[in-house]
């Protein structure tokens, strides 16, 4: 993954200002500046800009493969905001586990290596954490003295240049990207492209007409602005250039951009092979493409632009056609075929026009709400100490306190449950909080007035429960036996049943959820320093505040639970539904993404920064972990897990809640039917 090392900022053209031939054959022009984006939130300015000197310094007419700029620039983009999300989590968490650190000084180091260090927010960065210097290869490398070494990457995209742990010594490419791969084939070491998407032989710096082989990391700073040539020759690219550019383009159509899937370096070799085969009829459209792609920049300056994948995807078209090379009429067949590419028309042939899909996500709202689960998970968590007595055991010992039943005295005690039962009318009643268990999670106790019930909820649950814990022991026998036997249940199926899962727990966590979470979470709080106080433990000789709980509880409200039971499933519970917070964005996901690291599961020793709670920021091994801790203390058959594991149609859910109107709701409740009430699915809870 390689780019140039830019002297100061890259410079970038304006072809806004291009004729409207080019923009219909090519689509949109690059934009006028470069990328200066920032992930704080704080709008930054433009990068400096000297509009046309680098390309009046060449005088060529450069070519710019906007594909490859946006890919690079994208790839920019993602490692800003890692960059930037990962400091936010060091501030929030006190700490990173080491895998983020490390991953935080990974795209450092890129972001330094392609001279993007300025729209770094320094001043959010970790303690200790700084911008390093750059790896990239000074502009006097040799090319023979890059073949011997690894060559730090500059440009960002793993397409184009691999993966790669810049952290390593030496440092390390993981995967190799179209770039080195063909390097291995071919023995052609080629440049990088710069931030606009030009090959080095487009840069003033850039090797002649004719020369095969550049160093990547080669080229140098931009030349000082001189005037505009009045008739720019056109400077060709190297045949390595276009035999890298083509395969870039033709993998590109063929969806191969990860470097990381095995078919990805048969593909390399695949593409080189079928530009090769027609290399005459590809070098044909390509000019001919660049003649219609011819533009200005902001100072009049000439350049031609051009797109790799529409270029690959027109020759390849018309080679499927049995157009040759020499055909006279090829100019008006690329424009036919090209316009069919941008949009076809009655005259267009069908076989000339890609199936291109629309985007049915880019196009909603992300179903599950990250804010929505984290409510449900300080609601679940105080369900279970619901059941464990642990509020009715608080109000008991107020009433005793009142009636003078306690043998308390001045103190910190007598304060607590003094001030506990001047809140009370603030407070959520029993009743109350037992509507609201009952309309998200479905729990028995609620009042079917308050609101229909989540009924989907405990076979989702147990679904998602039982996958985790399923595909965590079948990795880790298949670590152990080393087998080849592919698992039953995979990553997405796991992913699946935590969508739905989410799904769910998004739609019934609208309206109050949130805040009356907030209150229960600061109840539980003051529940917890009472309980734990020793005037309390020494009054009921108990220990600790569960002793405490056990002793009212048996004394007082007929009989105790088993807190073991009740305390596990509440952490394990509260640890499950914040790993669905986490992980919204992926589990609505629509790409074939990795939920669970399968590294994290075969290591079970795997710790989280010191100070970073599995309920605030749960690992991939903490998630397992809560699954088979609540299986067990719930006392789940393995043969009960194994068949809720295996996938089921997901359920009809909605996005968010829909009002249904009281006529419709009388409707339906006289015919036996629960409709959901209100605006959220419940009536308006009322403090007494």
């Amino acid at each position: 993954m390689s780019t140039r090392k830019n002297s100061g900022k890259p410079k970038a053209r304006d072809p806004d200002s291009g004729p409207a031939a080019a923009s219909a054959a090519t689509g949109p022009s690059l934009p006028g500046s470069p990328l200066n984006s920032s992930t704080s939130g704080v709008a930054q300015p433009p990068a400096n800009v000297s509009k046309g000197a680098t390309t009046m310094a060449t005088g060529s007419n450069p070519i710019m493969f906007l594909d490859l700029s946006k890919n690079n620039q994208d790839a920019i983009k993602r490692a800003l905001a890692d960059v930037n999300d990962l400091s936010l989590q060091f501030k929030q968490n006190e700490g990173l586990p080491q895998d983020l650190e490390q991953q935080l000084l990974n795209d450092l180091q890129f972001l330094s290596n392609a001279g993007q260090t300025d729209s770094v927010p320094v001043a959010n960065l970790p303690p200790g954490i700084k911008i390093p210097p750059s790896q990239a290869p000074p502009p006097e490398a040799q090319p023979q003295d890059l073949k011997s070494t690894p060559t730090a990457p500059t440009v960002l995209d793993p397409m184009f240049s691999g993966v790669w742990d810049l952290t390593a010594a030496p440092i390390n490419q993981l995967k190799a990207g179209v770039r080195d791969t063909m390097f291995k084939i071919t023995g052609n070491l080629v440049g990088d492209i710069d931030i606009n998407g030009e090959f080095p032989s487009q840069r003033p710096s850039g090797p002649p007409k004719g020369v095969g082989v550049s160093a990547p990391g080669g080229g140098g700073s931009s030349a000082a602005a001189a005037p505009a040539l009045a008739a720019p020759s056109p400077k060709d690219l190297t045949l390595p250039e276009k035999q890298l550019a083509a395969v870039y383009g033709l993998m590109e159509n063929d969806s191969l951009t990860d470097p990381t899937v095995e078919r990805f370096v048969p593909g390399v070799s695949t593409a080189l092979g079928e530009y090769t085969a027609s290399q005459a009829l590809f070098d044909g459209v390509l000019n001919i493409i660049l003649s219609l792609g011819q533009t200005t920049d902001g100072t009049g300056v000439p350049f031609r632009q051009v797109r790799a994948h529409e270029w690959t995807s027109v020759a390849r078209t018309l080679r499927a056609q049995g157009v040759q090379a020499n055909d006279a009429l090829l100019a008006l067949k690329v424009q036919t075929t090209l316009a069919g590419q941008v949009g076809g028309g009655d005259a267009t042939p069908p076989s000339s026009i890609d199936i291109d899909l629309p985007d049915l996500e880019a196009q909603s709202d992300i179903e599950i709400q990250s804010d929505n689960l984290q409510a449900m998970q300080a609601i679940y968590f105080a369900a279970q100490l619901e059941d464990l007595k642990v509020f009715q055991v608080v109000d008991k010992l107020v009433e005793l306190f009142q009636n003078g039943m306690l043998p308390l005295g001045k103190g910190n005690a007598g304060n607590t449950l003094y001030d506990y039962w001047k809140q009370a009318i603030k407070r959520m009643t029993e009743t109350e909080r037992r509507n609201l268990y009952f309309r998200t999670f479905g729990f028995a106790g609620g009042d079917s007035s308050a609101g229909a019930p989540n009924r989907e909820f405990n076979d989702l649950w147990l679904r998602f429960v039982s996958a985790v814990s399923s595909y965590a022991r079948q990795v880790t026998v298949e670590n152990l036996l080393r087998t080849n036997i592919p698992i039953p249940v995979s990553q997405q199926q796991v992913k699946k049943a935590a969508r739905d899962l989410g799904a769910n727990l998004s739609l019934h966590g609208y309206g109050i959820g949130y805040f009356a979470a907030t209150e229960l979470q600061n109840q539980i709080r003051e529940i917890i320093g009472l309980l734990s106080d020793s005037d309390i433990k020494t009054a009921y000789g108990a220990r600790d505040m569960w002793q405490v709980i056990d002793q009212v509880a048996s004394l007082e409200l007929g009989g105790a639970k088993n807190s073991i039971r009740y305390r596990t499933m509440a952490t394990s519970g509260a640890i499950i539904i914040r790993w669905l917070a986490e992980h919204a964005a992926v589990l609505v996901s629509t790409d074939q993404i990795i939920v669970l690291d399968v590294n994290q599961l075969r290591n079970l020793n795997s710790l989280r920064a010191r100070g970073v709670k599995a309920t605030v920021k749960p690992t991939d091994r903490d998630l397992v972990d809560a699954c088979d801790q609540w299986l067990a203390v719930t006392g789940t058959a393995d043969k009960s897990v194994e068949d809720y594991a295996q996938p089921v149609e997901a359920p009809n859910l909605t996005s968010r809640p829909i009002y249904v109107p009281q006529v419709a709701r009388d409707l339906l409740e006289s015919v036996g039917i629960q409709a959901p009430g209100g605006a959220n699915g419940s009536t308006m809870m009322r403090k007494s």
